[in-house]
């Protein structure tokens, strides 16, 4: 198995050279560079910093060959020289090394493993105060949790949850106000977005908005609790005008390395102006992406995850989670179930090792052995 040992052999060499760093005996000269491993290259008294991670995947399916790839690559840009205005941008090379081991095609037409160079993030922050801000630009949806600490460094598996790939597209270029409201003797957190749907370097694996508004509340419950609500009405290009709608509940608390996360999600829409269509019985009422439903007809996409973490002892933590997925379009109610261990030598460095067995193999599922290493730089 020489892509095994390959792996192998990337993962221990990340590891060491990825050592915790000694602290330093002065402070650092603020005019000069300066580097420190897991927060990057902060370029004097300019303001900007330099940053990003690279993550490599092993990926071996129970019933398809082994598959070692680098998955991401990628490249952090902010600037802070003023007290009030931020600047960031996220560039992401995916799938530099490593090709798809298959000819299959996703329902935009294109190669799921395509190498390609994608505009994650570019925005600009305006802080008015700690209660409101504004956001201009291409941000990362706040729908959920997982959407917005995504990047593989900061995650506990490699392999995401199917409802946070399938109901709703990865970012959004628009406005957004955001804060911490002090309300109940607690700071509640906020975001209002709004898009038309002039998306900023179009990723083409996604299905983005066509128009967009939506928000999300943040609510700390005591006892390191947190409840988090998403909502949104929206149209997609896919979908030829037809309004949707989302509404999401996420939970999430930690104490002592226990940790405790959850979503679940739900979108629906109303079709516009159309015949009806009637499912084929040879498809069990399958119905194409582009298909409509006749006026007023509803039907719903759900899903959601729950997922544990717990300490081992030496940076080494165990991970099981379980999230399922119904889509109408397909009738079809999937549930997979993961296992894994993370190892975490230092702040940013993590490696990854998780068996994943869905109830039935689709597009959205991961089936078989997947591990990973993530260095932040």
């Amino acid at each position: 198995m020489p892509a095994l040992a390959l792996w192998s052999a990337l993962m221990l060499a990340c590891a060491c050279s990825a050592a915790e760093l000694p602290a330093e005996a002065a402070p650092p000269d603020p005019a000069a560079l300066h580097y420190e491993f897991g927060r990057g290259l902060r370029l004097g008294e300019s303001g900007f910093t330099l940053g990003g991670y690279v993550t490599g995947e092993y990926r071996r399916s129970d019933e398809g060959p082994e598959q070692l790839k680098s998955s991401h690559a990628s490249v952090f840009v902010w600037w802070e020289g003023w007290e009030r205005v931020k600047l960031f941008a996220e560039i992401d090379l995916l799938n530099a090394v490593g090709q798809a081991q298959d000819e299959s095609y996703n329902e935009y037409g294109k190669p799921p493993d395509r190498r390609r160079v994608s505009l994650e993030r570019l925005y600009g922050d305006y802080i008015f105060s700690d209660a409101i801000s504004l956001r201009l630009g291409k941000f990362l949806t706040p729908v959920g949790r997982w959407n917005q600490v995504h990047a593989a460094p900061l995650v506990w598996t490699t392999s995401a949850p199917m409802v946070t790939e399938t109901l709703f597209p990865r970012s959004v270029t628009g406005a957004s106000l955001g804060g911490n409201l002090p309300l109940w003797g607690r700071a509640v957190g906020y975001s209002v977005y709004a898009s038309d749907g002039k998306e900023w370097r179009r990723d083409q694996q996604e299905d983005p908005f066509a128009k967009v508004l939506g928000g999300r509340l943040v609510l700390p419950l005591g006892y390191d609790l947190q409840l988090g609500l998403s909502a949104a009405n929206y149209q997609l290009w896919s979908r030829h005008g037809e309004p949707q709608q989302l509404r999401g509940v996420d939970l999430y608390w930690s104490r002592g390395g226990l940790e405790f996360s959850a979503e679940w999600m739900r979108t629906r829409g109303t079709a516009v102006a159309g015949a009806e269509i009637v499912p084929d019985p040879e498809d069990h009422g399958g119905v194409a992406p582009g298909d409509s439903y006749g006026r007023g007809a509803r039907r719903a996409t759900r899903g959601g995850y729950a997922q544990g973490v717990a300490p081992l002892g030496g940076k080494l933590f165990a991970v099981a989670r379980i999230d399922w997925l119904h889509d109408p379009r397909t009738i079809t109610f999937v549930r997979q179930h993961l296992v894994g261990l993370a190892w975490r030598p230092n702040a940013g460095t993590t490696l990854k090792l998780e068996y994943v067995r869905p109830s039935q193999v689709s597009a959205q599922t991961t089936q078989g052995v997947v591990a990973s290493v993530s260095v932040l730089f």
